[in-house]
Order: C-alpha cells, then sequence, then structure tokens
C-alpha cells in the first residue's frame, strides 16, 4: 500500500476512490467525529467504532438522505 492509498484519520479526500472501490474504517480509539463518519459513508465506505454504537444510526441516515 502507497501512501496515496491510505486513507488519513485527520483528513479524507473524496478522490480516495480513484485508488480504490471501497474501503473500510475502523476507529477503534474514538478519533473521529460524527461529521467524518458521516462523510465516509458517504463515500460509499464501511464504518465500525468500538464502542460507537450511534455508528449505525449515523449510516441510517446517510441512506435515508439518498
Amino acid at each position: 500500500m502507497t501512501s496515496n492509498s491510505a486513507l488519513s484519520l485527520y483528513g479524507f479526500e473524496d478522490n480516495i476512490f480513484k485508488i480504490t472501490p471501497l474501503a473500510i474504517v475502523i476507529d477503534c480509539f474514538g478519533i473521529l467525529n460524527d461529521e467524518k463518519i458521516k462523510r465516509y459513508f458517504e463515500l460509499g465506505c464501511e464504518v465500525k467504532g468500538l464502542g460507537r454504537g450511534h455508528v449505525k444510526k449515523i449510516k441510517d441516515q446517510v441512506k435515508a438522505e439518498k
């Protein structure tokens, strides 16, 4: 994996899908805020968060908006 293809936890880029069609983001340390989690879902990523029970609620909200 090159540094260009890695997801940045501090600033994601919309052009990540030029490199890979799907990404799975796992936030074990609670680094991502709700806005970033929502944006990853909008980009088509799957997000899992340890101890973040409301991630599914954000995912459902994004699906409803589409």
